[in-house]
């Protein structure tokens, strides 16, 4: 009975040899194995992790992304968060399935392939381009390459067409449009006069602004202000309101204008069109303040000063017609003498106008004008946003 215990114990010891030795060959492991093969083959192993295993090793890696967690415009840095996995065939003799570094994790196969899959927080430099903000895209790039090999020792490939996103965390500034994997060279001159060319695998991913915060936080403020401004005209003299409402709008403009511009980076290359368009409606806004004033200075003067006559006819074949001031839009316009209110007519005489008659007149065609300048110039400034971010 005590043989037939100890011949079992020994046939069970055979069988879980060969059950882990047929794992190891299927690719399955225990921690009892793995210690088994590095006390039997690691110790007795003539491989050398430090030579290369051929003449030109060919490399290929790929890009994990996690997390895109942030793209700072104003100095122009990109971070994510992710992993990068290089694999090579090693051609010498592989005698285990898992080599574990001290601090890297490899991964090798029996048939000589080494996997290497290496966790990094990537802050690269990214080209920011911020001409269409806040409907911009972005293309940025990491790019892998050897400074001790050069393509004669090392090719790099890529092991897929595209970063892999299946892991990916949404942003909620940045949505990732696409990607590519693209291989080039790299040339450099050394002291010595030599010519040494480097393999470069560079990984290049879209990103596009998501619009919805920046359009209620940036544009529709800009966007009301910009209108708000010609409401001056509108404004009567008398309430002494308009000189203070007209630099209140202006100094709203000028402040916005300051917040855009400071998160945007300092560059001559790429100038956004909403810069732009805030430095237009600021330049409409100090044209509002100066015909403000003049409108201002008008009604106040004094009335045995008369009218000259150029200013009249200005007034009746410019500012009338063109302002449709009363439903007078053709190129007449007098006074009802013996009305004190001074109702204009659209007859054809040429009775003077009091100057608060031209103030008023004046007012009001500004009022048109700058209504008509700031719908045609935020029409063409959306326009352009839309249709030069979403193609």
């Amino acid at each position: 009975m005590g043989i037939f215990k100890i011949s079992v114990i020994d046939f069970m010891t055979f069988l879980l040899m060969f059950f882990g030795l047929i794992y190891t060959v299927k690719g399955q492991w225990t921690a009892a194995g793995e210690l088994e093969v590095r006390k039997q083959k690691l110790d007795s192993t003539t491989y050398d992790r430090l030579v290369r295993p051929t003449d030109t090793v060919a490399v290929k890696a790929a890009l994990n992304l996690l997390s895109i967690d942030s793209l700072d415009t104003k100095s122009m840095t990109l971070t994510m968060t992710g992993w990068l996995t290089v694999v090579r065939l090693d051609r010498q003799k592989q005698d285990v399935k898992i080599l574990n570094d001290a601090y890297l994790q490899f991964k090798v196969e029996n048939t000589g392939v080494v996997e290497w899959e290496l966790p990094l927080i990537f802050q690269t430099h990214c080209e920011v381009d911020v001409t269409f903000y806040p409907f911009d895209k972005q293309s940025c790039s990491i790019e892998l390459t050897s400074w001790a090999y050069t393509k004669d020792d090392l090719t790099l490939e890529a092991l897929y067409e595209e970063i892999k996103t299946e892991d990916l965390q949404e942003n909620g500034e940045w949505a990732v449009t696409g990607s590519e994997v693209k291989a080039k060279d790299l040339t450099e001159t050394k002291v010595s006069g030599s010519v040494k060319t480097y393999p470069v695998l560079e990984f290049v991913i879209t990103l596009r602004r998501k619009p919805p915060y920046y359009v209620t936080g940036v544009i529709l403020p800009v966007l009301l202000v910009a209108f708000l401004q010609i409401l001056v005209f509108v404004l009567p003299v008398d309430s002494g309101e308009k000189i203070g409402f007209s630099i209140t709008v202006l100094l709203a403009l000028a402040v916005l204008l300051t917040l855009v511009t400071d998160s945007m980076p300092a560059s001559a290359v790429h100038i956004s069109y909403l810069s732009v368009y805030l430095a237009m409606t600021l330049v409409l806004g100090v044209f509002c303040v100066f015909a403000t004033v003049i409108v201002i200075r008008l009604n106040f003067r004094d009335d045995a000063v008369p009218v000259p006559k150029w200013v009249y006819k200005l007034i009746r074949g410019c500012c009338v017609p063109l302002s449709c001031w009363r439903g007078c839009c053709k190129n007449s316009v007098s006074t009802n003498k013996g009305d004190d209110n001074k109702s204009f007519g659209c007859d054809d005489h040429d009775d003077l106008l009091s100057w608060k008659d031209v103030s008023a007149i004046i007012d009001w065609f500004f009022f048109v004008l700058l209504l008509v300048l700031t719908t045609l110039l935020t029409i063409t400034f959306t326009l352009v946003l839309l249709i030069g971010g979403y193609t």
